[in-house]
Parts: structure tokens; sequence; C-alpha cells
């Protein structure tokens, strides 16, 4: 429901109307994930379950079925597998996934993919 924060929403209960008004954040492009990962929301066993091609995700090495068991230095949690992406450009992530069995500390530098 991220595309409802670039709308205004206004309701009209006794006629059961809804308007879409354009906001401010109407024009601005969304962030996506921009270390380009694709990841199960679950914390308990953050998989990922897609690297976007020349990301940095796929750049540092991070391959689909990988486990990320921490994000600097910190266990992974439902909201920082999603705002650990979203950090601004430049901002370097230090993960460690589980690959295979063993245990990989890697870096990814963050930039806008899509």
């Amino acid at each position: 429901m991220r595309i409802l924060k670039r709308f205004t929403l206004l309701f009209d209960c006794p006629n059961g109307i809804l308007y879409l008004e354009p906001s401010v954040a109407y024009n601005k492009p969304d962030i996506f994930n921009r270390a380009g990962l694709i990841v199960d929301p679950d914390p308990v066993r953050a998989r990922i379950r897609m690297v976007i091609p020349g990301s940095p995700a796929a750049e540092a090495g991070l391959e689909p079925n990988d486990v990320i068991t921490q994000i600097d230095g910190v266990p992974p949690t439902d909201a920082s597998l999603i705002s650990a992406f979203e950090r601004p450009v430049g901002t370097t992530i230090r993960l460690t996934v589980l690959h295979l069995g063993t245990v990989r500390n890697v870096s990814c530098i963050l930039r806008d993919v899509l």
C-alpha cells in the first residue's frame, strides 16, 4: 500500500465515495530495496528469494537461498529487513549470511537499483 503515500485521501462517508488527490510525494520516485534483494519477510529465517543482476547484492556475491543472520551486527527483524535496504545511496550495509552451510560476511554499498 506504499502507493497511497502519493495521495491525500478524502472520505465522503455519507455518500460512500473515496477521493484521491495527488500529494507532494506524487511525482517522487518510490525507493526500492537499494541492495537489489528480495527477502522472505521472516526474521527467524530471512532467506534471500531473489538477487537482481548487477545490483550491490549481486556484486557482493549474495545468492538466492542465502540466509541473512545479521544486518550491521544485529539479528534482522521485520522492520530492519525493510529499513536497512532503504537507507541513503552510498550507505554501506554489512551482512552476515549463511551460504551453503558456511557463514560469510559481506558488504553492500547501497545505490538506486530500479
